[in-house]
């Protein structure tokens, strides 16, 4: 197999992917591989891969996006406060022609579930100075939440970045989880360039709003945000750009464990009809102050929560029948924890 030199060649050339074969560049395909120039060290599994993809390709772009389309890749991005989450979103959507989503997004498909739905998010952040109204507004803002992500997660190709969307769908197949972080000197000329603030103020404000977020994560779920853990992938700014981050993350993603297939799709599918089930409980004024699971497998549902009354018993059947793709439902009596939210 022959391998493009990296240096000596001539830059009139049509480029070859920078990294990756999906990447591809304008004219590849009117030459031969052993033309093409390398915009970093070649790789033999690559330069194997681009050969053999170049038989096939009907045009130097439609054919990769149409592969990548196949993918549905989907990256979640965690950050803290000015470490250059939205950079690498942007730049990851930009490679990967993803849809780049943010929690406003998920509010205003909130705000589409009507009156109650929009009352829930109004009163929560009002409400976290009080323990015992925020413990009745948490749950159904993040069954809501987790709803509306998923939603984007089926649709596959999106990139979402916020502080803590990976924590809305833990056990979410074929979903890569990505925290980034960056010195602390890097943060704070960021938040003096972007604010107008004196280097004390930006560093001020950069561990108020750092501090804010972990209280918000563990009130919110019970985890801190600072845990490995919770993540696939967890990178630094220290010593590598964001454009090596980027292109580090679509390696990974495309690999099989982060492609959708037939079971994991499935899997997907039974979690947005039990979260959705849920969604339409708590924005029900009838049901909202129930605290009810419910769970999907090939549109069954599941739903367990305390013994009700008949009245109460019809109005739980009569929401959960009404969402689209539930063929049945079953009402199974019992203790549901306010934290077990069906993932």
């Amino acid at each position: 197999m022959t391998v493009p030199p990296e240096v000596g060649l001539p830059r009139d050339r049509p480029v070859a992917p920078r990294c990756y074969p999906w990447v591809t560049a304008a004219g590849a395909r009117a030459h031969a591989p052993e033309q093409w120039v390398l915009q970093s060290p070649p790789n033999r599994l690559i330069c194997h891969y681009l050969i053999e993809t170049s038989k096939c390709w009907q045009d130097p772009c439609t054919a990769s996006r149409e592969y990548l389309r196949s993918l549905l890749p989907v990256a979640l991005i965690s950050r803290g406060t000015m470490s250059g989450g939205e950079t690498l979103a942007r730049c990851l959507a930009g490679r990967l022609s993803l849809r780049h989503i943010c929690r406003e997004d998920l509010i205003a498909v909130l705000d589409s579930r009507g009156e109650h739905a929009k009352r829930v998010r109004a009163s929560l952040d009002r409400a976290t100075r009080a323990y015992d109204q925020f413990s009745q507004l948490r749950r159904p803002y993040l069954i809501l939440m987790r709803f509306a992500l998923l939603g984007f997660i089926r649709e596959g190709n999106v990139v979402y970045s916020g502080y803590a969307g990976h924590l809305l769908v833990p056990k979410t197949p074929c979903c890569m989880r990505v925290r980034i972080s960056a010195p602390m000197p890097m943060r704070i000329k960021k938040a003096m360039e972007r604010l107008g603030l004196p280097e004390e103020e930006a560093r001020e404000l950069v561990r108020r709003e750092d501090d804010d977020r972990v209280r918000w994560a563990r009130f919110m779920y019970g985890r801190d945000i600072r845990d490995p853990h919770l993540y696939d992938i967890w990178v630094s700014l220290d010593e590598m750009s964001v454009e090596t981050i980027s292109a580090m993350i679509v390696a990974g993603l495309a690999e099989k464990q982060y492609q959708l297939a037939p079971a994991a799709e499935r899997v997907l599918n039974d979690l947005y009809l039990g979260t959705g089930v849920e969604a339409a409980l708590v924005s029900d004024a009838r049901t909202l102050s129930l605290e009810i699971a419910a769970r999907s497998q090939d549109g069954n549902v599941l739903i367990e929560g305390p013994f009700l009354e008949d009245q109460q018993l019809a109005d739980v059947l009569e929401v959960a029948r009404s969402v689209d793709g539930v063929r049945s439902v079953e009402y199974q009596p019992g203790c549901v924890s306010s934290f077990e939210l069906a993932l």
